[in-house]
Formats: C-alpha cells, structure tokens, sequence
C-alpha cells in the first residue's frame, strides 16, 4: 500500500500540489502586521496616559507643599514638625545666656525684750557669687508664623523663660560676716544667707527676661532655629523666604507693614558656625 499522499491510488499518477495553500497564507501576513502595529500605538498611548497622569500627580504634591508655606497652614506645619522631633521632656530650645556677678546681704533681725530693742548690734553677712543666667523657650508652647509679601516670615515665639536653677561658680564666691558686738551669731547669719541663694538668683533670673541684651540675643535664636527649619523645607532662599521678623508674646509687630523695623535675620545676614 502506497502511503505518499502525492499519489492518486486509483490512477497510480502522481498528484499535482495544491497552490491555493501557499497563498492563502500569504494573504493573512499584512492583517497581522496591522494587528501588531496597533498593539504597539495602543501599549504606547496608554504608557503616556498613565505617565502625563503621574506628572499631575507629582505637580499637585510639589503645590500643596508650596501652598502650605505661602497661607496659614505654615503654623500647623512647623507645630507637627516639633512635635515630631521632640519629646514632652527635651521640647527646651536655649536661646540665650547672661554672666553676672551677684552680691546678696542679710542683717540679723533685731532682739527685743518686751517692746525695748535691745543695744546689742547687728550682725550682717555678705555673699558675692558669679552667676550664669540661661534662658529658653519651651517649643511645645503657642507658637503663630505669618507670611508677609511672600518672602518675610513673622514669628510669635512662646515665652522666654530662665532655666533654673541658676548656675553658680562656687570657687569664685566670696563670703564675709560679722557679729554685733554683743551677738555671736555671725556663722548662723551666714548660713542662712547661703540657704536662701538658690530662691533669690531664681528671682533675679525672671527680671533678666526684660533686659535688652537677654531678649535680643534670644530673639536671634529664635530666628536661627526657624530659618534652619525653612532651609530644611527647602523654603529659605532669593525665591523663598528670605526674611524672619521675631516677636514675644508682650510685643507686636507694627500695623502698617511699611513701619517694620530690620528683620531679625534675613538671606543677607552673616550666620556664625
């Protein structure tokens, strides 16, 4: 049996190839090189759609954060960042220091008998210490940041507050006593006045809040530390901020914009290492 599908077996000749196969499939390649071509434009145009949507997307982002700088969202933003980077017990920003030598007396009350002072002198001791006042601002305290004109930044800082106790040099302090003629109290006098510094420099400390040189030094501070806060953010520069204007809670900022004084520190200011 003769198994060549070219034979014909009832005539035994040999069969002659169909031609119509061949074509048939050279007919079908260009439909499906049009096919491909518009698989590919198809993949490309979705590839741009899904690439121009991501650009909206990152340009959105890029405003709000630029939004949040230019309006009133630049206080709650500068309040999270704080409260993210400090904790309830080390949010303590030092913003100035002050050297004093401090002088403290105290005379021995005087003894009476009856309603009758008695002649019998007064004993007085004296202490002279030098003192390092420091101050600071508690960073977790009300805070209020503005923007003026675009490029100034004014800031309503927290209060300014001594840190206590007050440091002392004990190996510069000088102690002198002396009874009345008829006291021997003079020691007890003395010990007294030392056991009573830590209360007096704490109170000589707040009144040192008020001094100009305190509250300018302080006031610096404060506008460093924002200024490193805005350069962090990318938000300090010609075409950014480039003023900050520093104000305490007993202290306001002209009415007219026009009257505000040099800024605390602007883009110009020379910044110590």
């Amino acid at each position: 049996m003769n198994d060549d599908p070219t034979q014909d077996h009832r005539s035994g000749r040999e069969r002659e190839p169909d031609p119509s196969n061949g074509s048939a499939a050279q007919s079908r390649a260009p439909y499906l090189l049009i096919a491909i071509a518009i698989c590919l434009l198809a993949g490309l145009a979705t590839g741009t759609v899904v690439y121009l949507r991501t650009l909206d997307k990152v340009s959105a982002a890029v405003q709000d954060i630029t939004n949040g700088f230019a309006t009133e969202e630049i206080t709650e933003t500068f309040i999270l960042n704080q409260i993210e980077s400090t904790s309830t017990d080390g949010a303590v920003l030092e913003v100035a220091t002050a050297d004093a030598t401090e002088s403290f007396s105290r005379s021995s009350a005087p003894i009476k008998y009856w309603d009758t002072e008695l002649p019998l002198g007064t004993t007085v001791s004296d202490i002279t210490v030098p003192a390092t006042y420091r101050f600071h601002i508690n960073l977790h305290d009300s805070w209020n940041l503005s923007v003026e004109d675009n490029n100034t930044c004014i800031v309503h800082a927290p209060a300014l507050r001594p840190s206590l106790p007050v440091a002392i040099d004990t190996a510069g302090m000088e102690k002198k006593t002396r009874s009345g003629w008829a006291r021997f109290d003079k020691n007890e006098n003395l010990e007294k006045l030392e056991d009573s510094l830590t209360e007096k420099l704490a109170q000589r400390a707040g009144s040192y809040t008020e001094r100009s040189d305190v509250r300018e030094d302080a006031r610096r501070s404060v506008a460093l530390f924002v200024r490193n806060w805005l350069l962090h953010e990318n938000q300090w520069g010609p075409d950014n901020f480039n003023n900050i204007f520093v104000y305490f809670p007993d202290e306001s900022p002209p009415q007219n914009p026009d009257d505000l004084p040099q800024p605390t520190i602007s883009i110009d200011s020379k910044i110590e290492s």
